[in-house]
């Protein structure tokens, strides 16, 4: 993506919620778009967080262990082999077009009406949902782009997946960010275990369409997303009063023990 076009999309990203709730034309809209700025401020705290920081990192060495060593180029010419074909192939067309339509320039002002419309009509799971992708939209995105150039490793034809900074852009796959982001609010919203099992196995599927049609290697889909899991874990918990971790201790009749607790 050339610089220019990187600059661009940064500024629509982040100035459409603006945009939209100046032309809001209701107390009510405007009072609840400073929430939302609010809300979207401590999600950028929180995303600073060294806990979170280390969970994101948790994800990157994944990716740089296969990366890095011979295990995803293995896996590469054993996905090639053994799971190309028509009908698969055209499943997975599918969520690839999908991750194309999910990228923000295109699914922030969608998810943006959603919350008006969803705020006008009383509905609050569509609110809810819409609200926490767009934030996590915004969230991931400038780590999409700064990691996608840090790690930059080429795509399958173009090179190995060895981490080359600053050498090649496409160190992180964009469909495995953006096209995990919606299910994954999804399941983090879901009551039952099966709804959100499917949620969760959707969330995959954008990203891997890309390992699918050898565009991307599997480390690469590991990094976006790890960026998109992290992204609406943060909304989730910044929603509900979660931290990202709690350590204190807890008295007992003969000392204290440390407790702690985490949500994922």
């Amino acid at each position: 993506m050339p610089l220019r076009f990187t600059i661009v999309a940064m500024l629509v990203v982040l100035i459409s919620p603006v945009t939209v709730g100046i032309a809001a034309d209701d107390g009510g809209a405007s009072a609840e778009e400073g929430a939302f700025s609010e809300r979207l401020r401590e999600d950028v705290r929180m995303a600073l967080r060294p806990g979170e920081l280390a969970r994101l990192g948790g994800f990157l060495v994944v990716s740089g262990a296969l990366a890095n060593t011979s295990a995803d180029q293995d896996i590469r010419e054993r996905w090639q082999d053994d799971f190309r074909g028509e009908a698969i192939d055209d499943v997975m067309k599918v969520f690839e077009e999908f991750g194309n339509l999910a990228h923000p320039i295109a699914s922030i002002p969608l998810f943006w009406l959603g919350r008006r419309y969803a705020l006008d009509n009383d509905m609050p799971e569509l609110y809810t949902w819409s609200d926490r992708s767009a934030r996590a939209m915004i969230l991931a995105f400038p780590q999409h782009v700064v990691l996608r150039r840090v790690i930059g490793s080429p795509r399958p034809p173009d090179g190995p997946s060895d981490w080359d900074p600053f050498e090649d852009r496409r160190g992180v796959s964009g469909h495995a960010v953006y096209g995990a982001i919606p299910f994954m609010t999804a399941a983090r919203m879901a009551d039952s275990k099966g709804e959100r099992a499917l949620w969760w196995t959707l969330s995959t599927l954008p990203g891997l369409s890309r390992v699918q049609r050898d565009r991307h290697y599997l480390s690469q889909f590991v990094a976006g997303w790890g960026i998109a899991w992290q992204a609406t874990r943060i909304t989730r918990s910044v929603d509900e009063g979660l931290n990202a971790g709690n350590v204190g201790l807890a008295p007992l009749h003969d000392g204290a023990m440390i407790v702690g607790a985490w949500a994922f």
